[in-house]
């Protein structure tokens, strides 16, 4: 009998051990949305956008048959030259890239490495920016087109931008396809857990560049000034990811009707990584609060769908599609 009572404590402990295993992962608390100061880095005074147009998410697939998920409209397709020479040229955006990373280094060690890089006979090589690393994500690949040589243990990739709350942290894409902010020391070289590499890129072509993000039509809409795109200026409140897609595809708005719910590089766009909580320019957009709102993309998994966190202006993805998150409407204007 005592035998038989250690067996069936050690199943019940299996038992156990195993339920905690198939718990899904706890999705991170929902912000409340109660205003707090906004942190404004010092560069935010100095910033300016460039006039580029935006690429595609590189979402393809229908995961509803609802209409207006990412995949419903194509706009600006990726699309890239390989150079044969060690670089990648977009030809969306027009910018150039090392076509192949430079492995695991600090942050430090990039910014180093890309300021002395000569290549392809050019020497004014450079970390991308955060807005410039995102723009050749592509959420249906992992997480950038097969033109570029990854090694694939990498786990983020570095940018040159700090996030406005600290000095430490510095802003990432990552291997999921994401982009975010970590501490500098999370790097191996710098005594971290992770593998941080980098790319480095180039102005293929010159590229003008505005000192206002933003204008405002006076109608309840903002243009941004670098793509084009028109965004709703106020906000409908929260709803589920279904009907954040409905709700925008039947919005009449300024006189256009053509409105739709944006994808995540869109959502994106509009972020200012100089401002935390919320990271937008709220005299353009205000009353925005520091929630997530939800874009019209879904991960490569096709289930989780893409938000955006509107606190520091991190991208990630939930399975909870029936969640009420904020809703922001875009439609193209001139450039996107």
């Amino acid at each position: 009998m005592q035998d038989a009572g250690r067996v069936l404590v050690g199943l019940v402990a299996m038992a156990c051990l195993f339920t905690a295993l198939a718990k899904p992962a706890v999705e991170p608390p929902k912000p409340t949305g109660a205003r707090a100061p906004q942190s404004v880095a010092p560069e935010h005074a100095t910033r300016t956008w460039p006039v580029r147009r935006l690429a595609d998410s590189g979402q393809k697939s229908d995961t509803t048959p609802v209409f207006g998920e990412d995949s419903d409209y194509m706009r600006n397709p990726q699309s890239y030259k390989d150079n044969a020479d060690g670089t990648v040229t977009d030809n969306v955006t027009g910018l150039m890239w090392t076509q192949a990373d430079a492995g695991e280094k600090t942050w430090e060690a990039y910014v180093t490495y890309c300021d002395q890089l000569s290549l392809a006979g050019h020497s004014d090589w450079r970390l991308p920016d955060a807005e410039e690393a995102f723009t050749i994500i592509d959420i249906s690949a992992s997480p950038l087109n097969e033109v570029f040589t990854a090694d694939r243990s990498a786990k983020y990739f570095w940018t040159m931008n700090r996030q406005a709350d600290g000095d430490d942290k510095r802003w990432e894409v990552n291997a999921g396809g994401g982009t975010g902010a970590h501490l500098k020391n999370s790097t191996l070289s710098a005594g971290g857990k992770f593998e941080f590499h980098g790319r480095c890129v180039r102005e293929s072509v010159a590229v003008k560049r505005v000192r206002e993000h933003f204008t405002d039509n006076k109608d309840g809409t903002v243009t941004d000034n670098g793509n084009g795109l028109v965004w709703m200026q106020m906000e409908p409140g929260e709803m589920t990811w279904e009907n954040a897609i409905k709700y925008c595809e039947s919005l009449v708005l300024a006189g256009k009707d053509d409105w739709r719910l944006p994808d995540i590089k869109e959502l994106k766009s509009i972020s200012d990584y100089t401002l935390y909580s919320p990271a937008v320019d709220t005299s353009y957009f205000p009353g925005m609060k520091s929630t997530y709102h939800w874009s019209s993309s879904a991960t490569r998994q096709q289930r989780p769908r893409w938000y955006l966190n509107f606190i520091s202006g991190i991208t990630a993805y939930t399975e909870n599609i029936t969640d009420p998150l904020d809703v922001k409407c875009v439609r193209a204007g001139t450039t996107g």
